[in-house]
């Protein structure tokens, strides 16, 4: 088991970090990850890559399946739900690993013109297809900037009620793997009814938790927005402890994880920084990329996607 950390800055490149140790580079140029690729999730060893690119004057998205340790990826199917150019779409994704059926499972939820209900497809690597879900989708927006975590067979995101629907209410939308349904978790009170709330979900040692992310140029707003809150006891709200500070100067993006010695990493002025919080001291390791190139997770090699055959 290693700590990496994924830079896909370099086009047809990857490139581990097993860090604080030394730049590992892997042979990415069968399969198209580069600086326009986004991680949703990984587990098991086997990383989830969302491919954007532009078709006329609308974006769209291809889906990858990456095996680093085995050399292997498989470009998922065109899900069934199409973006066209005459609305404005924006999506989330969520990917994890279901027990029960043995199957990795990508959700995509993707809202058309702000517009709640969301459209919501899910592929299975079992099925090797996209399906529409039965149940309702969430009843609040997920910021399309944000990323999700996954833990407790869980999918998590940070989301807030739609515009013009009243006083602003910051939830986390949960979608659980194996029953296929969406809820819904409270945040910290203190964080409720904040209108700019500049945080993610992330995993702090295990727990769920909220931390700093600016998915916009401007500076973060309130000292709220440099802190790190954990949930101690998973589903309960009274346990939300505002654990520390982030003191790292203007210019704070994204947490991007936590080492087991405490420190801190993340994002700033597009370098990967480390910060200590009883110190309050900051590494630089010397390593330059773009903010959402950087994913930071715990890695165990397998031999997942094996014998799956490409779903292109």
């Amino acid at each position: 088991m290693r700590l990496l950390c994924l830079d896909l800055e370099v086009e047809d490149k990857g490139g581990f970090f097993a860090y604080p140790s030394d730049f590992v580079e892997l042979d990415c140029s069968h399969k198209p990850i580069n600086q326009i690729s986004t991680i949703v999730g990984s587990s098991n060893g086997l990383l989830c890559l969302t491919h954007r690119y532009r078709n006329d004057s609308q974006y769209q998205y291809l889906y990858v399946l990456w095996n680093p340790s085995i050399h292997k990826a498989i470009f998922l199917p065109v899900p069934d739900f199409r973006l066209n150019s005459n609305r404005h779409y924006a999506l989330s994704h969520g990917f994890g690993y279901d027990p029960t059926t043995d199957d990795y499972k990508l959700v995509r939820v993707v809202y058309v013109d702000g517009t709640v209900p969301p459209q919501v497809e899910m592929y299975t690597l079992r099925s090797g297809g996209w399906g529409y879900l039965t149940a309702s989708g969430p009843a609040n927006v997920i910021a399309d900037w944000t990323l999700s975590v996954f833990m407790n067979g869980v999918v998590h995101w940070l989301a807030q009620t739609p515009n013009g629907e009243g006083n602003i209410r910051n939830v986390i939308v949960v979608f659980d793997i194996g029953h296929e349904e969406f809820d819904e978790m409270p945040v910290p009170k203190s964080l409720e009814g904040m209108e700019h709330l500049n945080m993610e979900v992330a995993v702090f040692h295990g727990l769920l938790a909220l931390v700093p992310c600016n998915g916009n140029e401007w500076e973060l707003e309130g000292e709220e927005s440099y802190s790190i809150w954990v949930m101690r006891e998973y589903e309960v709200v009274e346990s939300w402890t505002k654990r520390f500070d982030i003191d790292v100067g203007v210019g704070l993006r994204r947490v991007v994880g936590f080492t087991k010695n405490g420190e801190v990493l993340v994002i700033k002025g597009g370098k990967l920084l480390s910060y200590e919080p009883s110190s309050q001291e900051i590494f630089n390791p010397h390593i330059r990329s773009r903010t959402e190139s950087f994913y930071f997770s715990t890695y165990v090699e397998s031999l997942v996607l094996l014998n799956v055959e490409d779903g292109e």
